[in-house]
């Protein structure tokens, strides 16, 4: 879960910096965070202990999943440092610090906790999903 959060606050990170012809300032924290949720999850899967007592039948989709998370990091981290090669080639200039719009949804207002996006010039819309 960790995993997928990371890669796709990195890749927002990313999207954002395109869009505003920025430096990706802030997208390798999240790439660590993601490389450091892939490496336990690596090892999660290499521990005999997570193999004993199962069906394999039910074990092999989630490795499978996995597996496929594991990937997607990798994939993302190629991503970013191609945007970092386009942003030195293209001569991106510096992100400007502290540019972020908070957003509100309903979920968030209840809890008392707040969304924060980047600000990426566009409108956009957060629509809160339910389960249940």
């Amino acid at each position: 879960m960790e995993m997928s959060m990371e890669s796709g606050k990195v890749l927002r990170k990313l999207v954002s910096s395109i869009r505003e012809i920025t430096q990706p300032t802030q997208a390798e924290i999240h790439i660590h965070n993601s490389k450091a949720a892939a490496k336990k999850l690596k090892a999660s899967l290499k521990s005999s202990r997570v193999w004993e007592n199962c069906d394999l039948l039910t074990l092999v989709p989630a490795a499978t999943i996995g597996s496929l998370l594991i990937d997607v990091v990798d994939c993302t981290e190629k991503i970013a440092e191609a945007v970092q090669e386009l942003a030195s080639l293209a001569h991106f200039k510096r992100a400007k610090p502290g540019m972020v719009s908070v957003v509100k949804s309903e979920a968030a207002v209840q809890s008392g906790k707040e969304k924060v996006q980047p600000n990426i010039g566009i409108p956009f819309v957060t629509i809160p999903i339910s389960t249940g």
